[in-house]
């Protein structure tokens, strides 16, 4: 037996369902973040002591084996692309590595990056990153890429850290 229900009370029954299950779900309304608020901002700080410390072998590496960086380098910022709780609602990627230039006259960047400091690819991604800070200009080249992963390896190895070319997922940059 088929029975079809029709009127103005039932659309108001299903659209009430619908509401429900969208809220019940968690789903929220996403807005764009205001200029105001630095990118920054919207994500997890890593303020781990060893990530840091690697942070600076890494810069020192980098300047006592390729020169001065392109733009100095007198701050970096570390963090997790994992939105903090005040920035949920904001529309912003998730899980991605990055190297960004926040502040170019007073030498200041930024490293975003997908992985926490306890996971196994860390230092990997974290010295990858440290490798963009000598030219940060220079964005989508294979060449760049794959100078970035050979810098993290050798920084990795100096600072007895794992590493693996396993992890090079983008098949545009390896050399093969």
């Amino acid at each position: 037996m088929n029975i079809e229900l029709r009127g103005r009370k039932n659309g108001w029954i299903s659209g009430g369902l619908a509401l429900f299950v969208l809220l019940a779900s968690g789903c929220t309304t996403q807005i764009e973040k205001p200029n105001s608020i630095a990118w920054h901002s919207v994500y997890q700080p890593i303020n781990d002591a060893e990530a840091i410390d690697f942070l600076n072998a890494g810069i020192a590496l980098l300047t006592k084996t390729h020169g001065a960086p392109k733009i100095q380098i007198n701050k970096v910022i570390l963090r997790h692309t994992v939105k903090n709780e005040e920035s949920a609602h904001f529309r912003a990627a998730t899980g991605f590595s990055k190297t960004e230039v926040v502040d170019r006259k007073n030498g200041v960047f930024c490293i975003y990056l997908a992985a926490a400091p306890t996971h196994e690819r860390f230092y990997y991604l974290l010295g990858h990153e440290i490798g963009h800070l000598l030219r940060p200009d220079i964005v989508g080249s294979a060449a760049e890429e794959r100078f970035c992963n050979e810098f993290s390896r050798l920084l990795c190895a100096q600072e007895n850290r794992p590493w693996s070319d396993k992890w090079e997922t983008r098949d545009w940059v390896r050399l093969d």
